[in-house]
């Protein structure tokens, strides 16, 4: 698993100064008569190799040439979903394979548990321990909690796949403009096995932009857009699979445009914003435009070059022009 020394470092971008802080077969069946249900006391980190950065709570790390990384904290309460795997059967076959499970455990954490700085945080709860005739139970941490689990049928040959999606928030509240990161930011580890006993080393999924623009006259900003010519690389929902031989969490983008707005309320009425989004990452960004549209329905912006840079996860890219 790949290691974060923190959890959105930074790195410089070119011009940008981007910086990076379906239904199964009724024949078939999912055969768990022997599990159990076992307390776990679990702690959870980022990057756990040295210091334990992880979420919940958003603070840019501001440098003086303007750009910046993301320092993220736990908060006293929150919940995680822990999948696991179950033998499943096909009807016609001597051998039984593994794959994920709908009904996944969830873990809570409280002030409790929480380390003075907020770095790391305990989970505790329940967790469901099958019998998997000589292969080791195979767990799947993930954060935020999904909604609504579907099942993707591969075919005979292939495990049915978990999937579930999140709608990519598009309003912040500049009175807390990061708050609203936290339902879209994405942390998932793999390969856990009970009891636990090495923690939750969690690994974030997705990209941050931070995008802070100055404005000619002093207003307030309503909305921000970020749109490119023809790439459509923004996505309005990142959809999550578990593959029934795979071992982890993979990412994809739904609902593709060349464009993406966030909405903004609360903005103080002077010439600059700064406003945060998620982004999927591999996408590579080149020619960007920048759109602020003030309180009176005036609109600013500015087209410019990124560098050709490719969005990586686990990095906060900070974008800073002036528009016109």
């Amino acid at each position: 698993m790949k290691k974060l020394n923190s959890l959105y470092k930074t790195v410089a971008l070119g011009a940008i100064a981007l910086v990076s802080t379906s239904c199964t077969d009724d024949a078939n069946s999912i055969e768990e008569n022997d599990s159990q249900s076992k307390f776990v006391s679990i702690i959870a980190g980022i990057g756990t190799n040295q210091a334990k950065d992880t979420r919940t709570t958003y603070e840019a790390n501001i440098q003086q040439d303007g750009s910046a990384s993301m320092i993220i904290r736990w908060e006293e309460e929150e919940e995680i979903a822990i999948f696991h795997k179950g033998l499943y059967h096909i009807e016609g076959e001597s051998n039984n394979s593994r794959r994920w499970v709908e009904d996944f455990d969830i873990l809570r954490s409280d002030k409790n548990g929480l380390s003075d700085e907020g770095k790391y945080t305990t989970f505790r709860g329940k967790v469901t321990v099958t019998d998997m005739g000589g292969y080791e139970q195979e767990y799947c941490a993930m954060y935020p909690i999904p909604d609504e689990i579907s099942v993707i049928d591969e075919g005979r040959w292939s495990s049915p796949t978990l999937h579930y999606s999140f709608k990519m928030e598009n309003t912040q509240d500049c009175l807390e403009p990061t708050a609203h990161l936290k339902k879209n930011d994405i942390m998932s580890c793999s390969s856990l096995h009970y009891p636990f006993e090495s923690g939750i080393d969690f690994e974030h999924r997705l990209a941050i932009l931070r995008i802070a623009v100055t404005i000619p006259e002093s207003k307030s900003i309503k909305s921000l857009t970020l749109s490119t010519p023809s790439s459509k690389i923004f996505y309005n929902k990142i959809n999550v699979r578990l593959y029934g031989n795979d071992s982890g969490a993979t990412m994809y983008g739904e609902e593709n445009s060349n464009s993406f707005t966030l909405n903004l309320l609360n903005d103080v009425a002077d010439k600059q914003v700064t406003a945060y989004m998620m982004m999927c990452p591999n996408s590579t960004v080149n020619t960007l435009t920048v759109t602020a549209v003030a309180e009176d329905g005036t609109s600013y912006s500015k087209t410019f070059n990124s560098g050709n840079t490719r969005i990586q996860q686990g990095y906060c890219y900070t974008i800073k022009q002036a528009l016109q």
